[in-house]
């Protein structure tokens, strides 16, 4: 899987435990990412893959580590993850934008104004 599509992914499964959270149902005791540990990286434990999540995960705040036993694992308690998802600011977090139509709206601000010529 790509980094991309990786951390798609866990948008959606985090939009997916939150959705659950606000429907009052509990989440497991415990919750995990795979990410595998880069054994076939440059560096073994330092694969692109888990690079980009944990960018992902640590740009969102989200409650997740490294797990002792498996350095290609994030964990967290489901009841941290809870907390979190209920935050005022973390479902603009993980919904996911497309920074192009924004860039795009801002440039048609800057349209001088046209006129219609007759025909």
């Amino acid at each position: 899987m790509s980094s991309g599509a990786a951390q798609a992914m866990i948008h959606a499964w985090l939009l997916n435990i939150r959705s659950i959270v606000f429907e009052g149902r509990e989440l497991p005791k415990f919750l995990s990412i795979l990410t595998g540990w880069g054994k076939h990286s440059k560096v073994v434990g330092d694969g692109a893959l888990k690079r980009a999540i944990v960018k992902l995960l640590d740009g969102m705040g989200a409650p997740f580590r490294v797990a002792e036993c498996n350095i290609g694992r994030f964990i967290s308690t489901g009841a941290l993850v809870a907390v979190w998802l209920r935050e005022s600011g973390t479902l603009k977090v993980l919904i996911l934008q497309d920074d192009r139509t924004q860039i795009e709206s801002a440039r048609l601000v800057h349209i001088p104004r046209l006129q219609t010529i007759p025909l």
